[in-house]
C-alpha cells in the first residue's frame, strides 16, 4: 500500500487506505511511537487504537504472547507517548506563564487547553488469528471513515438508489430529446453524460466554464431528473505539449488542472440536490502507468509539489493523483459527487488484463465509487466494414473477453463497472448506411434485441457491470437523435442491414429510443444478483 502523508480530517479516504495496511498516514509510526507489527508467531492478535496528546489517532494490529492486563507489548508505545505528552505539557506551561506575565492578561484565563493524556487501548477482545484481527480492524476503519467523511452516507445512498438498483442506460443528448423519448417511448434515462474537455495551463478557462456549460448541465438535471455524468478529460490537451507524459510533470499546469477540478466541485456544491458522477481521465491512467512500467509509485505526476494548498503533503505519483480528486471532492462537495476511475484494456490479455489493472486500482483508488471501461471509440462501420459484425468488440476482441475482463477487474476491486462511450449505430434501420453520422454497429443490439430472453445483460450484471452509456467517441459517430439535422432518412439499405424504415428523425433510425423504451418496461435488477462467472 502506498503511504500518503495527509491530514485525516481533510482526506479521510486516503487515511483509511493507509490504516488498512496497519500504518500511520505517513506510512511510518508517528514520531516518538514505535510500531508493533504482529509477528507471525504471535499467539494472539490485538487491534490497538493509539491516540496521542494532540488527539490524532491511528490503529495497528499488535502481536501478543498472551492475553493479560496491560500486555508488555504495549508498554513501549505508552512510554513513548507519555514522553511526548510531557514535552507538550512543558511547552503548555511555558506558554501559560508567558501569557499570565503580560500585564494586560492578569485577570484573563489562558485560552489553550491542557494537552490530554495519550491513550493506548485494545479494540474489543484479542483475536486468535490475524484474519480475525484484520476483520475487526476493517470495521474500525469503516467507522472512522464515516466520522471523517460526512458525505459518505449521502454518496452511498446515491450509488445504491440511483445506479445499483437495476442495469441502467445513460446517454449524451439534449434535455428536450430525453424528455421526448421518455414521454413518447418510455425511456427512463438514469444518466445524462457529457464531456468536460479542453486543457489546463492554456491561459484561459475551458469552454465548459467559460460558457457555463457545466453549470447548465447541473441546472438541466432538475428537468430531466437523471444523474449528471461528467467526463473530466483535460490532461492530454493541456500545456505545454498536448501530451500527458509531458504535461503531468509541469507543476504550473497541474496546479491549474486541479484548480479547474476544484471549481467544478464548487459548481456541484451549488446544486447539492443533483447527483453527479465525475469520470476521471479516460485513457490517461493507462498512459501515465505506461510511462512507469505499470508501477503507480514510479509515475511522475505533480500533485503535492504544485503548491496548491489543498494538496499539501500528497506524493507526486499516481497515489497522490487519485487522492487529490478525493480530497477536493471531500472538501468542497462531499455529499453529491461520486468519483469513477478509468482503467484501460489495450493489452487486455497481458499487462492491462482485468486482474492486473484491478490490482493497481485497488491500491490506488480504494475508495472510489465506480470504475469505467469501454468497448471502443467509434461505430464499427467507421472502420470501413459492412455488417454483420458478429460478436466483435474493439477493446477486447469479442463479447466473451469483454465480460471476462470486467468480471476479473470487479473480482479484485469490488468496484461496480460502467461501460462508457457505447456506439449508437445499428444494422436494423436503413438510416444506418455507413455514411457520416449514420454508421452501423451492433453493440446496442447485442444487449437489447430480444430482451429479456436475451441473456447478455444478465451476463454483464453477474460480472459486475451495472450500466452502459451511449456516447459517440468521434465527430462522425452515429447519434440516437437528429445530430445531422437531416430529418427522417430512409436510403436504400446497405448489404447486411435489415432495411427497416424510420419514422423518427434520429440518425440511428430510432432504434435506441424504441429498444431502451421497451427495456424500461422490465429493467434487469442488480440488487441480490450473485456476481461470478457469467
Amino acid at each position: 500500500m502506498k503511504r500518503l502523508a495527509i491530514p485525516a480530517l481533510v482526506a479521510a479516504v486516503a487515511l483509511a487506505a493507509a490504516l488498512r495496511a496497519g500504518e500511520s498516514p505517513e506510512g511510518r509510526p508517528e514520531d516518538g511511537a514505535a510500531a508493533s507489527p504482529a509477528p507471525a508467531e504471535a499467539a494472539w492478535y490485538a487491534v490497538v487504537v493509539i491516540t496521542d496528546h494532540t488527539g490524532a489517532s491511528r490503529t495497528e494490529i499488535v502481536g501478543l504472547a498472551k492475553v493479560v492486563p496491560n500486555p508488555p507489548e504495549l508498554q513501549p508505545l505508552r512510554a513513548e507517548l507519555l514522553r511526548a505528552h510531557e514535552d507538550a505539557a512543558r511547552t503548555w506551561r511555558e506558554k501559560r506563564d508567558a501569557f499570565t506575565a503580560e500585564p494586560g492578561n492578569q485577570f484573563k484565563r489562558f485560552p489553550d487547553p491542557f494537552p490530554p493524556k495519550p491513550v493506548v487501548r485494545i479494540e474489543g477482545r484479542p483475536c486468535k488469528t490475524r484474519a480475525e484481527a484484520e476483520a475487526v480492524l476493517e470495521k474500525r476503519q469503516a467507522a472512522d471513515l464515516a466520522r471523517n467523511d460526512p458525505g459518505k452516507a449521502s454518496r452511498r445512498k446515491i450509488l445504491q438508489g440511483r445506479l445499483l438498483d437495476h442495469f441502467f442506460w445513460g446517454i449524451s443528448a439534449s434535455t428536450e430529446w430525453m424528455l421526448e423519448t421518455r414521454e413518447k417511448n418510455g425511456c427512463r434515462w438514469d444518466v445524462r453524460c457529457g464531456y468536460l474537455s479542453g486543457g489546463a495551463g492554456l491561459g484561459e478557462d475551458p469552454w465548459w466554464l467559460k460558457y457555463g456549460a457545466a453549470e447548465g448541465s447541473l441546472r438541466d438535471a432538475k428537468r430531466h431528473g437523471a444523474v449528471v455524468w461528467f467526463t473530466y478529460y483535460l490532461l492530454a490537451a493541456s500545456a505545454p505539449a498536448q501530451a500527458t507524459p509531458v504535461n503531468m510533470k509541469v507543476p504550473g499546469t497541474m496546479r491549474d488542472y486541479f484548480t479547474l477540478f476544484k471549481r467544478l466541485m464548487l459548481l456541484c456544491a451549488k446544486h447539492l440536490d443533483v447527483p453527479v458522477v465525475v469520470q476521471i481521465e479516460p485513457d490517461e491512467w493507462g498512459h501515465m502507468l505506461l510511462t512507469a512500467g505499470m508501477d503507480p509509485e514510479k509515475v511522475d505526476v505533480k500533485v503535492g509539489s504544485t503548491g496548491m494548498r489543498e494538496l499539501e503533503g500528497l506524493p507526486d505519483d499516481l497515489f497522490g493523483y487519485a487522492a487529490a480528486f478525493e480530497r477536493l471532492r471531500n472538501t468542497y462537495s462531499p455529499g453529491n459527487v461520486l468519483l469513477a476511475c478509468n482503467p484501460s484494456g489495450w493489452d487486455s490479455g497481458g499487462s492491462m488484463s482485468g486482474t492486473r489493472f484491478g490490482q493497481i486500482m485497488k491500491r490506488v483508488c480504494p475508495d472510489y465509487d465506480l470504475a469505467v471501461f469501454e468497448t471502443g471509440d467509434r461505430d464499427k462501420g467507421m472502420h470501413g466494414k459492412a455488417p454483420p459484425y458478429g460478436d466483435a468488440v474493439d477493446i477486447c476482441g469479442n463479447f466473451t473477453n469483454h465480460v471476462r475482463w470486467i468480471r476479473d477487474f470487479h473480482a479484485v476491486t469490488g468496484l461496480p463497472v460502467v461501460v462508457w462511450q457505447v456506439a449508437m449505430g445499428n444494422t436494423v434501420f436503413a438510416a444506418c448506411n455507413n455514411t457520416p453520422g449514420h454508421h452501423c454497429d451492433n453493440l446496442a443490439q447485442t444487449l437489447l434485441e430480444g430482451y429479456p430472453k436475451n441473456p447478455t445483460i444478465a451476463n454483464y450484471v453477474r460480472a459486475g457491470c451495472v450500466g452502459w452509456l451511449f456516447q459517440g467517441g468521434q465527430g462522425d459517430s452515429t447519434c440516437a437523435w437528429d445530430g445531422r439535422k437531416d430529418g427522417v432518412t430512409n436510403p436504400d439499405p446497405i448489404p447486411g442491414n435489415a432495411g427497416q424504415k424510420s419514422v423518427y428523425p434520429d440518425d440511428d433510425g430510432g432504434y435506441i429510443r424504441l429498444r431502451v423504451g421497451e427495456y424500461y418496461k422490465n429493467p434487469y435488477p442488480i440488487a441480490g444478483v450473485k456476481k461470478g462467472t457469467p
